[in-house]
């Protein structure tokens, strides 16, 4: 999605009026896409190896207290067992 995609036809991006009238494509635009990414299996493995390496990080500046691995958890950030190492 480019920006020339939320502008209407015969209006420039510089135009105030463009914008106002296409926020709600934007909006809506930007909800699928958060949709995808939270339900999406391959996303959701993602983000659990991306935090895999933050979890790496917390734990080695002492950082990882059990209220940052609950939270981690409930929001399915990291897997269970990953937690256990260390």
């Amino acid at each position: 999605m480019s920006l020339m995609d939320v502008y209407s036809p015969g209006r420039s991006p510089g135009d105030p009026s463009a914008v106002g009238l296409n926020r709600r494509k934007i909006i809506d635009r930007v909800k699928l896409d958060m949709r995808f990414a939270r339900h999406n299996p391959m996303m959701a493995t993602y983000r659990q190896m991306l935090f895999q390496q933050i979890i790496h990080v917390l734990r080695h500046l002492g950082m990882l207290s059990d209220k940052v691995k609950e939270l981690m958890l409930a929001e399915n950030l990291v897997r269970p067992e990953v937690m256990q190492h260390g």
